[in-house]
């Protein structure tokens, strides 16, 4: 399912079971965020112009982006989930677009009783990957004469143990 929010200062966006609704699923992948046309940027200080989203669990706030006009979207790669219970947030006088979706529940995509059935696909093939141990065939060696008029013993067969 696909997920957008615009975010600014005054507009943080919470991911909770309150504002999220239940057929959004668990998870959130955020994947691109944008400073949006027509923001108005103005300095935060001297050395950056632009806008900043930050995800805040609990008391701690964390760097996920800094947009400014020279550089206005950022590609990401994050995971929310419900449990978490973050904030989305913005640092800066901009407006920022948050695109992403919702992973899709594994579960309520299978017809009733196949999740039983994926199990026992998943245990065999764990079974498939173990790798017998297989006995070496016993290797023939041929003693070397003592003397070149003294023709060759008959090779014996020594059995080599699998380790």
């Amino acid at each position: 399912m696909f997920f957008v929010k615009v975010i600014t200062q005054n507009t943080p966006f919470s991911f909770t079971p309150e504002n999220v609704g239940e057929e959004a699923g668990e998870v959130l992948s955020l994947t691109n965020v944008v400073l949006a046309p027509g923001s108005v940027v103005r300095p935060l200080s001297y050395i950056q112009n632009g806008g900043s989203l930050y995800i805040k669990k609990d008391s701690e706030e964390f760097l996920v982006a800094s947009l400014t006009k020279e550089a206005p979207q950022a590609t990401i790669n994050l995971f929310v989930s419900l449990a978490d219970e973050v904030t989305l947030l913005v640092k800066g006088n901009a407006t920022l677009h948050v695109v992403g979706f919702f992973e899709p529940d594994q579960d309520a995509d299978l017809p009733f009783g196949e999740e039983d059935l994926e199990e026992e696909d998943e245990e065999e093939e764990e079974e498939e990957e173990e790798v017998p141990q297989v006995a070496q065939k016993p290797k023939q060696v041929a003693e070397k004469p003592k003397d070149n008029k003294q023709p060759a013993k008959p090779a014996q067969q020594t059995q080599v143990k699998p380790q």
